[in-house]
């Protein structure tokens, strides 16, 4: 008998565990957007370079510039939140040191993180970019994957 009940508690603590989880994941949108115009999500949006077939951006630096910004969607808050985007080498998405972390505040009924990173000091290639933290709901957005090309 206690055996059966222990059993039961476990089963309904993982899940609530798994439910809670997935609210937390639930507030990101799963948008990733690359854009030129970091100053706003509207203005990312407007800016935005879209992503081929393959879901890669593909960024012409001689075209668009060596600031690259990056948006990642979540669903409006009652309050500010404080993220944290990280941008890495390679298509590695939190696999690594990243070679760019940035703070970023959202305002309130906001629907986007987004952050601008210099990669003037790194060669062309293959880049990803994700929001790893924030002080509202937990848990990181999905991955956004950048191929850079020189001028």
């Amino acid at each position: 008998m206690q055996r059966s009940a222990f059993l039961s508690m476990s089963v309904a603590f993982v899940l609530v565990l798994g439910i809670s989880s997935e609210m937390a994941m639930a507030q990101y949108s799963g948008e990733v957007f690359f854009c030129t115009d970091g100053s706003s999500a509207a203005a990312c949006r407007a800016s935005e370079v879209h992503a081929g077939e393959d879901g890669v951006t593909v960024w012409d630096r001689a075209a668009l510039g060596m600031i690259v910004c990056a948006g990642f969607g979540i669903v409006p808050q009652e309050s500010d939140c404080n993220f944290s985007v990280s941008f890495w080498r390679f298509y590695i998405c939190g696999k690594g040191p990243a070679f760019d972390q940035l703070p970023v505040v959202v305002t309130a009924s906001d629907d986007a993180a987004v952050a601008c990173s210099d990669t003037t000091s790194l060669p062309a290639g293959r880049h990803s970019a994700r929001a790893t933290d924030n002080d509202c709901f937990g848990g990181g957005s999905s991955c956004g994957n950048l191929t850079t090309v020189d001028p």
